[in-house]
């Protein structure tokens, strides 16, 4: 099967690409919409298998290596680099380079200013890299019993967790309030499961 994220094709698929850039995809009620993202780090939503066979050939995937990915990657490898350099070059450079960068930032000032846009642009970087990839994961049962289950145990006291999964204390609750506490709070404010997987990483 050619892209095998999107499923099983219907019988007698034959792909014929959109003619007009205007087309408009038509909502398969049967099929379960897919998050795909491009190497850009862009997230679209398909809603049939025409629509996810189109976003395939354009390179878009459900797990696509982005930008992001490879900037983390090579930030972790200059970090390496750097470290390597100092800890095996002769000590006399070290203190040269060190000095150097000293009498940049001297003042408190700059020092304060180059601590925020390193945390910004981190921040940045990695608020990306989860929400990218928290749309694209879809939801499962254990995210399902762990929010509704701590969702009521912050909002009554009680675990839970719906009547099919066996009421309170479900036995596919594995972790406990504290580690769902980001997604409670998410769930609270904006009733997404996208948003609460975001806040619960932070």
């Amino acid at each position: 099967m050619k892209y095998e994220f999107c499923g099983t094709p219907p019988l007698g698929f034959n792909y014929q690409p959109p003619k007009s850039e205007n087309f408009v995809f038509i909502a398969d009620p049967n099929f379960i919409p897919i998050n795909l993202q491009n190497f850009f780090g862009s997230i679209v939503t398909v809603n049939s298998y025409y629509e996810c066979f189109y976003y395939g050939e354009l390179g878009w995937s459900v797990s696509t290596l982005t930008i992001f990915d490879i900037a983390i990657y090579i930030f972790a490898i200059l970090l390496l680099t750097i470290l390597f350099f100092l800890t095996y070059k002769k000590k006399s450079l070290f203190n040269n380079v060190y000095k150097q960068t000293k009498s940049l930032i001297r003042s408190k000032n700059s020092m304060r200013l180059i601590t925020l846009l390193y945390i910004f642009f981190q921040i940045r970087i990695v608020y990306v890299y989860v929400k990218n990839k928290a749309i694209s994961l879809k939801p499962f049962i254990d995210e399902y019993v762990s929010i509704s289950s701590n969702y009521h145990f912050f909002r009554e006291l009680n675990f839970s967790a719906g009547g099919f999964l066996g009421d309170t204390f479900s036995v596919y609750l594995t972790s406990g309030p504290i580690s769902a506490i980001g997604s409670v709070f998410g769930w609270v404010m904006y009733e997404n499961i996208y948003v609460s997987r975001i806040f619960n990483y932070f």
